[in-house]
């Protein structure tokens, strides 16, 4: 993370070069980042594409577009044959909401405020501007694919919750996809994710029939990076038909220059000052047009509260909030998500009635105010900015120290001034991937997540044309959204694709991205970051749009375990106009990924990346010409050093091809073909374990029959691990787990499975005697140093997200095939005992699969502890 000084660095950057350093960096504060690092700016502005008659489906927790004039001003929806591009005019040209007995989308509160946000993103035209200190807006202020229609689809209940029935909740996310397909859309942003391998038929058809009809899609690649780890992006991100989105920091953030009456102590050495930032923000309409439109009224009367250790009330220290600036101290016990995203302790602070709200987390190290970058203040009544610990500290020591010296010297201290400013990113943040972005790769080494965007801290619309700063892979998928819209208008009148639009957009992004170089503070390093972590790279939204240059295969996927091995890849010139095309190949490798390491969170090394080689790469060419409507082919050797194949490791990067004359108008472009491979032989668990190596701690429980139930947030076993012995659990629990309770089994798997096999065992009469399996599959891995209950959880010490961090989708409900059965089954008995055991599958990488390999080897696995079947 950042330095702590880098707030005091900025501030005096702001302070001696405002007017410069406002201009020069141009923030994009809706949407698209304005340095130009995805092109955006240059396909609206030079190529003059806006979305124009492209249709983005926003599917998500609702789109307030009644209230909301970011897509026109809508009373009703367009007709998108009638409906022209002018800001006033409504671009809304379809509604659907799966919970309502009438279909319509009613937006009302702060459940409802992420789907707002990221059609904001993909297509808000943002018409309430954010002054400078000059009064004149920023540049940039829209998004993406600003001139595109919307649909708003509700896949998430939020106001609906407690109305919708079981069956509209579970198929809601097919429906609203089946809808949108025949609504027309152009686009499907997926900004929602699930940790599961096995999403529902229904989901997984409606998803199919989507791509078939050439719809194409992008969805967030999730939020569990550290979490999850390798293997971890969510679906359907991970769906072969969609665009996985990987989060990146952005190289500017929209934030406030606050002015205080006088001086407070802060900073490093207690530095003096009258001005401090604030980065994260929510505005209402009443604070969008600072300085000049003073509707707050400064100066401010400063208050100062701070949230109750039960994080649902707020206490007064000092001071009056009504009609003030009210300055909020938000307790470590609270941790730094949870008491503003609750709605009613919101509620708290709005009957306070104060102006503004400052929030501050004092325990927190002064860059730590950027993980509070996703608190939910949606919908607010009043705005509300995040200050540095350092400063909110200060700030409050201050004002307590004048409630001491009396009424008269407290009312001396006022916030006297808000100027909007552009702040920079910190170090080790601007364009890098953010940690809690997921992570790839596919199940069988497929290159996921596909593509990178700016995600973090992106300032967007919320309902009631309020306007806040939220982060996530979420922000990443609609901003990619909006950039498939501009590719596919810039198609317009074309014929489709032979490979099916979803596949020619997929290699237009990717094969235009450009790779992203590792950086971190005080770290030097030639490598990139891996395809693992930014899928092809960042978006180049131009380069995606003007180059006609085609590759094939459009990314390299590399048998495993081969020291050697030799790959064809074939350009085509396809531009219709008369030029050619001179690129220059070379080599961009990524750092390695240890697949076993990674569950004790040690894939790699962050302070020395290149401590593990990568593999060396050879052309059997050094440059490549194509005339117009030529195509030619070059080879490319992938060497992998005795050093890489001594463990199980990921290796990657990218083959680049750089033009001899760049011309981002005309299409000479730089292009990269992503390459992933692994050291060993990927499908043999010997070569690739699928157990790690176990911690102490983890050691006695692992591999363990478990009667597991719920208990404030954690699955417990009421069994003794260890030691199991003879378990007895009623037959009800086992055949119907009810609220999660059941019979399960415990360990932990380094990688996903293929496949996972119940085997079960007689034991008396029959003891040894296999009497038949259940299979389920495929299944995740285990979360980073954590224990799986299997089949059902990838965690058991999550469970507010067990839903979400499913193993292999299923439960075992003692239900089996016999061995020698046609297909028939049979259930565990009363009164009856058992032992099993577990077959991990490995799974099979796609490269081998493609050179004809079809299965994965197996490891079976002996669980402790006898079942005894009870009434």
């Amino acid at each position: 993370m950042a330095n702590p000084t880098w707030m005091w660095l900025v501030l005096a950057l702001v302070i001696a070069q405002a007017s410069c350093f406002l201009s020069d960096v141009r923030p994009a504060v809706i949407g698209a980042d304005g340095l130009d690092f995805t092109q955006v700016n240059y396909v609206q502005n030079e190529l003059g594409l806006a979305g124009q008659g492209m249709r983005i489906a926003i599917l998500d927790d609702g789109v307030d577009w009644r209230r909301s004039a970011n897509w026109g001003r809508c009373s009703t929806l367009a007709s998108p044959s009638s409906s022209s591009s002018s800001s006033s005019s409504c671009r809304v040209v379809a509604s659907y909401n799966p919970f309502s007995e009438t279909g319509d989308t009613v937006v009302l509160g702060s459940s409802d405020a992420h789907g707002t946000h990221v059609a904001g993103i993909a297509a808000g035209s943002f018409p309430y501007k954010l002054m400078d200190a000059n009064n004149t807006p920023f540049d940039y202020q829209r998004g993406v694919a600003y001139k595109a229609f919307i649909g708003d689809y509700k896949v998430i209940p939020g106001f609906y919750a407690n109305t919708a029935t079981y069956e509209a909740v579970r198929t809601a996310i097919s429906n609203c996809i089946t809808r949108a397909t025949q609504d027309g859309m152009d686009v499907l942003n997926l900004s929602y994710s699930q940790y599961s391998l096995n999403p529902s038929p229904e989901d997984a058809a409606a998803l199919a029939a989507a791509t078939k009809a050439g719809v194409l899609a992008a969805a967030a690649a999730g939020n569990d990076g550290p979490q999850a780890g390798l293997f971890g992006t969510a679906y359907p991100s991970w769906d072969a038909g969609v665009l996985s989105v990987a989060m990146l920091g952005n190289t500017v953030t929209m934030g406030a220059l606050l002015s205080l009456s006088s001086s407070i102590a802060s900073g490093p050495n207690g530095m003096k000052t009258s001005q401090l930032a604030a980065v994260q923000r929510a505005d209402t309409m009443r604070s969008l047009c600072y300085p000049r439109c003073n509707a707050l009224g400064l100066p401010l009367r400063l208050a100062y509260g701070r949230f109750s250790s039960t994080c649902y009330d707020v206490e007064m220290i000092t001071g009056n909030p009504r009609a003030a600036a009210l300055l909020i101290e938000v307790p470590a016990s609270c941790g730094v998500f949870q008491p503003t995203s609750d709605w009613y302790t919101m509620l708290q602070i709005y009957d306070l009635r104060p102006r503004l709200v400052l929030f501050y987390l004092p325990a927190y190290q002064d860059d730590a105010y950027l993980g509070s970058a996703n608190y939910e203040i949606n919908n607010a009544s009043v705005p509300a900015f995040w200050l540095a610990s350092s400063d909110g500290t200060a700030l409050a020591a201050a004002l307590a120290a004048a409630a001491d010296a009396g009424a008269a010297a407290n009312a001396t201290l006022r916030l006297t001034g808000i100027v909007n400013v552009g702040l920079p990113a910190a170090q080790g943040v601007v364009m890098q991937p953010l940690l809690m972005s997921s992570r790839g790769p596919g199940l069988n080494l497929q290159v996921k997540p596909d593509i990178a965007a700016p995600g973090f801290m992106l300032y967007s619309s919320t309902p009631a044309n309020n306007y806040q700063t939220l982060s996530g892979t979420s922000m990443a998928a609609s901003y990619i959204s909006g950039v498939l819209a501009l590719w596919k208008q810039s198609r317009h009148g074309y014929f489709t694709p032979k490979e099916g639009w979803p596949a020619a957009a997929a290699a237009a992004i990717k094969n235009t991205a450009k790779p992203v170089p590792y950086s971190q503070p005080g770290i030097i390093s030639s490598l990139m970051w891996p395809p693992a972590f930014v899928g092809a790279g960042t978006v180049q939204a131009a380069a995606a749009i003007t180059n006609c240059v085609s590759i094939s295969p459009p990314e390299l996927l590399l048998q495993s375990g081969l020291p050697i091995q030799n790959v064809v890849v074939t350009l085509a010139n396809n531009c219709l106009k008369r030029r050619g095309a001179e690129l220059v190949l070379s080599h961009k490798p990524a750092f390695a990924l240890d697949i076993v390491g990674d569950w004790s969170r040690r894939s790699y090394d962050p302070g020395n990346p290149g401590a593990v080689p990568t593999a060396a790469v050879t052309f059997s060419k050094s440059d490549v010409t194509l005339d117009v409507g030529q195509s030619q082919t070059f080879e490319v050797t992938f060497s992998v050093p005795r050093a890489l194949q001594a463990g199980p490791y990921i290796y990657s990067g990218y083959i680049t091809l750089n033009p001899r004359l760049y011309d981002l108008k005309a299409g000479s472009v730089p292009l990269s073909i992503p390459y992933q491979g692994c050291s060993r032989n990927y499908s043999d668990p010997k070569s690739v374990r699928l157990i790690p190596p176990l911690n102490e701690d983890l050691k006695p429980v692992a591999g363990a029959l478990c009667a597991g139930y719920l208990d404030e947030g954690f699955i417990i076993c009421s069994n003794d691990l260890a030691a199991p012995g003879v378990v007895k659990v009623p037959w009800s629990n086992i055949s119907n787990p009810d609220q999660n309770v059941g019979l399960g089994f415990t360990h932990v798997l380094a990688r996903p499975l293929q496949q996972l096999i119940v085997e079960v065992y007689g034991v008396g009469r029959r003891n040894g005697t296999l009497l038949g399996s259940q299979s389920f599959g495929p299944c995740q891995k285990t979360l980073a140093n954590q224990l799986s209950l299997l089949p059902m959880y990838s965690s058991m010490t999550s469970f507010a997200y067990s839903s979400k961090f499913s193993a292999c989708g299923g439960f075992f409900d003692g239900s089996y095939t016999p061995v020698g059965s046609n297909g028939t089954t049979a259930q565990l008995q009363i009164g009856r005992q058992y032992r099993f055991k577990l077959v991990l599958v490995a799974p099979v990488a796609a490269a081998d699969a493609a050179a004809g390999q079809q299965q994965g080897g197996q490891l079976r696995v002996d669980i402790r502890g006898v079942l005894e079947v009870t009434e």
